[in-house]
């Protein structure tokens, strides 16, 4: 599913941007419904040693957030969980509970 979204925000990463509209642009790489709620998981080659997972969720977590906000506004449904995929762990981590 491609998102746009067009956004009034007054900081992005700790950018001011004076009122200006930003236009992010993501792709979700998945997500399904669960008890009537939204999970989200998205999929991440990067290399990540092992017990250095926070370092990753740190990273993504802000991308992760934009997704949630994006899919609650298109399908209206409250986003239960946001969860990584990390392919070189073989391991998925829910950014909320880490």
């Amino acid at each position: 599913m491609e998102v746009s979204s067009t956004l009034l925000d007054n900081s992005l990463s700790g950018e001011i941007y004076n009122e200006e509209k930003i236009v992010l642009r993501g792709i979700i790489d998945c997500y399904f419904e669960e008890e009537g709620k939204a999970i989200i998981l998205d999929y991440k080659t990067d290399y990540v040693p092992k017990g250095e997972e926070q370092v990753v969720v740190d990273r993504y977590r802000t991308q992760l957030n934009y997704y949630g906000e994006a899919i609650e506004k298109l399908i209206g449904k409250e986003v239960k969980e946001k969860c990584l995929y990390l392919f070189s762990i073989d391991k998925e981590v829910n950014i909320d509970k880490i």
